[in-house]
C-alpha cells in the first residue's frame, strides 16, 4: 500500500491514519486532513468491507466480556473493602486496649 501524507492531494476513497486509528473518507479529489507527521493509507473498498466485519464481530464479542470483567473487579474490591472492616473489627473486640476511651494496664 502507498503512503501518503497529510495535506496532500489525493483521489476519492478511504484512507486510514495509523496515528489516530482514524479513517477519513473522500468523495471527490481533495487533500487529506491532518498535522504534518501524519501518514495515511489508501485502503480498496474490497479490503473494507471484511475489515468492517472482522471489527463489528468483535466488538460484539468482547463487549460482553468487559461489562463482566468490570462487574467481577467492583464485586471484588468490594468484597476486600468487606473482609478489611471485618478484620479491624475483630481485632478491636479482641484487643479491647485499642478502642476510645481505655488505657492500656
Amino acid at each position: 500500500m502507498r503512503r501518503y501524507k497529510a495535506r496532500e492531494k489525493v483521489d476519492e476513497g478511504i484512507y486510514f491514519n495509523l496515528r489516530r486509528l482514524a479513517f477519513k473518507s473522500l468523495e471527490e479529489r481533495g487533500r487529506l486532513p491532518g498535522n504534518e507527521g501524519d501518514v495515511y493509507f489508501r485502503l480498496p473498498l474490497l479490503l473494507v468491507l471484511p475489515v468492517g466485519l472482522l471489527v463489528s464481530v468483535a466488538f460484539l464479542i468482547f463487549l460482553p466480556l468487559v461489562g463482566f470483567a468490570m462487574l467481577a473487579m467492583i464485586v471484588i474490591e468490594k468484597t476486600g473493602n468487606g473482609l478489611r472492616a471485618l478484620a479491624r473489627a475483630k481485632h478491636l473486640t479482641r484487643n479491647p486496649a485499642h478502642q476510645l476511651g481505655r488505657r492500656a494496664r
